[in-house]
């Protein structure tokens, strides 16, 4: 173990100058065993990232009397660190920015993550009295798709060849990793004349899929013309298909399509043929945007001059990359402890493109897997994400027993039916539910005026409102989507995928059951005359209303838990089955309740 103190705060390495840069300190405690200590007693200004590489345990020290730290003085990000153990104390985090990179000709863009701290799986870091400042993670940007489509050859000529597409923009942290982009498809062979035979044109070529963490995927390359017609000798040839834009990885854009070739022309008496298609647009990684499809060929037309072929389609433009935790990104098994600490005026973009890419977690992005322990003491102030008021601090929103209230604006809910839009699909919010007693069994959902309260049975130390949110838009869906492997806005304590495990009731429906078995049901304040199922352990939550008939048996020793609403209550029960009333009641609300006698079932 060995102890550095910074005496330059230029980005440095040099090792004739007499000082030592925090560059070359993190290089030198790489050479020695055990755990170092970095003492810095400036502002370091970094011209590139600082990685701390797998067992490289550093204890980063502030001087505690003066501001000290890091700055990125907003052109790169600050810390890449890999599977090592590392402290951060009585520092300034300042101005970092992941930048996403663009991708080029219809490529998707890449992922910005980790302005100011970037950990990789297996790393584990603990920021103590830090100050984050100004640290931006933005997605990188996709331009107008430039994979077009060959035009077509007029009478007796060779169509055009297809263009080619363009690579995938890489992500923030390229450079470090050895990633390359992922390449455009190429563009296909304009279709040909040999002797009287007309030869068909080539279709485009798919980009290639998103290569490596972050990087977007490339854009389809352009069919080739279809060659033209000799009059009734010879029929013109149809344009090639356009390649298909190839899927981002992990917040990275999808590739748009190539444009389709255009058909060949041909004269009176002869035929024409029509455009290639478009090749479709790939998929967006997590958070990131879709790209577009690429457009149909022109189709060729029969003319006196045989002079009018059809155009090649153009390319489609590719999705943008999505930008994730301004200040700190956190990735799967990796865990970040912060206690007594400040995040300031962070932000998380996405990057432009035919779908935008989303902005998350303006301060602080765990990804699923990764581990935030808030140890007290933490503080948020105008920090942003593009993507909705709740995640402009911590996405996703974890919840740990004991936290108290926490009030919660601009929240995504799941909507109602079962079906959910693409929009929805892409941008509905969790809470993660972390502690004893936070599970489905005991949730309790009440509106209250415009803000929904979520609580538990029996913790009366954690609640979260939800404001200006509508008890209807809260479920979780068993369709795969999001990063915890479906849709849905609750991850309760234990949970590492959402589970469909609780129901709402639309504010206007009224069914006569619940509609999943073993399933909490949360009624809406109509007059609900619902049933539940036999067989099954049905837990059903009331919201209002005046009576509740609930007609059927419970398997024997099943039950039924209540929330009461002031309202009748009407249950009857099969042997060994229990009905819970959930709250405290008055002797005036209990005298609403009416229990029929036992049933033999």
């Amino acid at each position: 173990m060995a102890t550095f103190t910074i005496t330059t705060t230029s980005d440095v390495v040099n090792a004739n100058d007499g000082l030592l840069s925090l560059r070359e300190a993190v290089t030198a405690a790489e050479a020695l065993p055990g755990t170092d200590t970095i003492i810095i007693n400036g502002i370091a200004l970094l011209n590139n990232p600082i990685v701390i590489r797998t067992g490289n345990n550093i204890n980063f020290q502030g001087n505690g009397t003066s501001i000290s730290g890091f700055n990125g003085q907003g052109r790169t990000s600050l810390f890449l660190i890999n599977n090592s153990t590392v402290t951060f104390n009585s520092l300034h985090i300042n101005r970092g920015l992941a930048q996403g990179g663009n991708g080029s000709r219809g490529g998707g863009g890449g992922l910005g993550a980790g302005g100011g701290l970037f950990l990789n799986p297996g790393a584990n870091v603990t920021a103590d009295n830090v100050v984050f400042f100004d640290n931006r993670a933005v997605g990188g940007n996709s331009f107008a798709g430039r994979g077009d489509g060959g035009r077509g050859g007029n009478d007796s000529s060779a169509g055009s060849n297809g263009f080619p597409g363009g690579s995938g923009g890489l992500p923030s942290f390229f450079a470090i990793g050895g990633i390359v982009p992922s390449g455009g498809g190429r563009g296909g062979a304009g279709g040909r004349i040999v002797g009287t035979t007309g030869l068909g044109a080539g279709g485009g070529v798919s980009g290639v899929f998103g290569a490596g963490f972050g990087v977007g995927g490339g854009s389809g390359g352009g069919g080739g013309g279809g060659a033209g017609g000799a009059g009734a000798f010879r029929d013109a040839t149809g344009g090639g298909g356009g390649g298909r834009g190839a899927n981002g990885s992990y917040g990275a854009g999808g590739g748009g399509g190539g444009g389709g070739g255009g058909g060949g022309a041909n004269v009176l008496g002869g035929q024409a043929r029509p455009g290639g298609a478009g090749g479709s647009g790939g998929a967006g990684g997590a958070f990131a945007g879709d790209g577009r499809a690429g457009a149909n060929g022109g189709n060729g037309r029969v003319t006196f001059t045989g002079d009018s072929p059809g155009s090649g389609g153009v390319g489609g433009q590719g999705g943008g990359g999505a930008g994730l935790g301004g200040a700190v990104f956190v990735s799967n098994n990796a865990t970040f402890n912060v206690s007594n600490s400040s995040f300031l005026f962070n932000s998380a973009v996405g990057g432009t493109g035919f779908e935008n890419g989303q902005g998350r977690g303006g301060a602080i992005f765990a990804q699923s897997g990764g581990r935030l322990r808030d140890l007290g003491g933490v503080s948020f102030i105008q920090n942003s994400a593009s993507t909705g008021n709740a995640d402009s601090n911590i996405y996703p929103i974890k919840i740990n027993r004991g936290d108290g209230t926490i009030e919660v604006e601009g929240f995504q809910g799941v909507g109602t039916g079962d079906n959910p839009s693409l929009e929805v699909r892409e941008t509905f919010d969790e809470l993660i539910f972390t502690g004893d007693g936070l599970i489905a069994e005991k949730l309790l959902l009440a509106q209250s005026g415009d803000d929904l309260v979520v609580s538990f049975e029996g913790v009366d130390d954690t609640q979260v409102i939800l404001k200006d949110f509508a008890l209807e838009n809260l479920d979780n869906l068993p369709i795969p989507g999001g990063q915890h492997s479906q849709i849905g806005n609750i991850l309760f304590d234990g949970e590492t995928t959402v589970q469909d495990s609780f129901d709402v009731f639309n504010a206007d429906s009224n069914p006569r059951t619940v509609e999943k078995r073993n399933t909490v049901t949360f009624l809406n304040d109509l007059d609900n005359r619902v049933r539940g199922f036999h067989d099954s352990d049905d837990v059903i939550n009331a919201q209002g209303g005046d009576s509740f008939d609930f007609t059927e048996y419970l398997q024997v020793g099943g039950q039924i838990s209540f929330t009461r609403h002031q309202h009748n209550l009407l249950i009857n029960l099969s042997n060994e089955d229990s009905v819970i009333v959930r709250g405290d009641l008055n002797a005036a609300e209990q005298q609403l309740l009416t229990f029929t006698s036992l049933i033999q079932s």
